[in-house]
């Protein structure tokens, strides 16, 4: 037929009707700023040394307050960085796709 290509449409349930109305350009903006949101945050958190050298500060201060217990102190010590990253993981990284998802107008 000419050259077209035919294909079935998508359900009504799965089109987002709003955003008929808008610019592709701005589309593409708002996703190319979130995903490059998202890759700074990434990058720049999901170094374990990072985000440990940052919050080191604290726990150390938290330790000389709190903490006088030398088996409590090396527990704490031991499971800190990987209940960060653990934490990082499963709450702050589908909170972000979640806001981008929602400033890209998804």
């Amino acid at each position: 037929m000419n050259g077209w290509k035919i294909s079935k449409s998508p359900i009504p349930s799965d089109i987002i009707w709003e955003n008929i109305g808008k610019g592709v350009v701005r589309r593409k903006v708002k996703e190319l700023v979130a995903i490059l949101l998202i890759v700074l945050v990434s990058i720049v958190f999901m170094s374990p040394f990072t985000l440990v050298d940052v919050l080191k500060p604290l726990a150390d201060d938290f330790e000389r307050k709190v903490l006088s217990k030398t088996a409590l102190k090396s527990i704490l010590s031991e499971m800190l960085a990987p209940l960060m990253i653990m934490v990082f993981n499963m709450v702050l990284i589908p909170i972000l796709i979640d806001l981008a998802a929602t400033f890209t107008d998804h």
